[in-house]
């Protein structure tokens, strides 16, 4: 009896806190100035107030409203598409949220872009100090320029980033693309950007060579 209170018990403070990001996102009064995924108001997997699997379309409209985003031409009946600029008018972020997941009622997966070379989408060390264990480490085959990485993380591989690497693989390299999925959402778009992948392994912040074996 006591582990069917217990299970119930979790049940209950999990949707409440799912229902604080939320709100907390709702709330949000204007476009993040600094790095997406280290908003100590909306922690992964909420992003920019979203959380999907959770998040609606009236809650989308409604966070759009309150960051300013700008509604893309990409914008369909399956997604909305927008970009966060900054003061100066510069696109910084494009992002959509894709309506995948209850019957199309709500956001299956969440992508961020960096837009612009100033843009801070977040850091690998983000995800790390956060807790986080890279799951499946995909890169881009000999030869390609400039070299490419794909890493999944958490339960079901439903939180994925996608990098370029031009140095070592090292905490401060840039987040390029970020995702975010609900349970079951099968198609990974940091993953598919990854051209002429190679499964490959975790091996921490390393030399490029570590990972990319025919670096002599």
């Amino acid at each position: 009896m006591l582990s069917y209170r217990l299970y119930g018990l979790m049940v209950i403070l999990f949707s409440v806190g799912i229902a604080v990001m939320l709100e907390v996102g709702r709330r949000m009064p204007s476009a993040p100035e600094t790095s997406l995924i280290a908003l100590p108001s909306c922690i992964v997997p909420c992003t920019l107030g979203i959380v999907p699997g959770m998040s609606d379309r009236d809650d989308v409209v409604a966070i759009l409203e309150r960051i300013g985003a700008h509604t893309s031409d990409q914008t369909t009946p399956a997604r909305s598409a927008f970009a966060l600029r900054d003061r100066a008018g510069n696109d910084q972020f494009f992002a959509i949220a894709d309506f995948s997941f209850a019957g199309g009622q709500r956001v299956g997966a969440f992508t961020v872009w960096q837009a612009g070379a100033s843009a801070d989408l977040g850091q690998l060390s983000d995800l790390i100090l956060a807790g986080y264990t890279p799951n499946r480490v995909v890169r881009s085959c000999e030869g390609v320029t400039p070299r490419q990485m794909a890493l999944t993380f958490a339960r079901e591989d439903r939180l994925s980033i996608f990098l370029l690497l031009r140095d070592g693989l090292n905490p401060d390299t840039p987040i390029v693309l970020f995702e975010v999925r609900a349970p079951n959402i099968m198609y990974d778009t940091a993953l598919g950007n990854v051209t002429c992948s190679v499964e490959s392994r975790w091996q921490g912040f390393a030399a490029l060579w570590r990972y990319f074996p025919g670096i002599p």
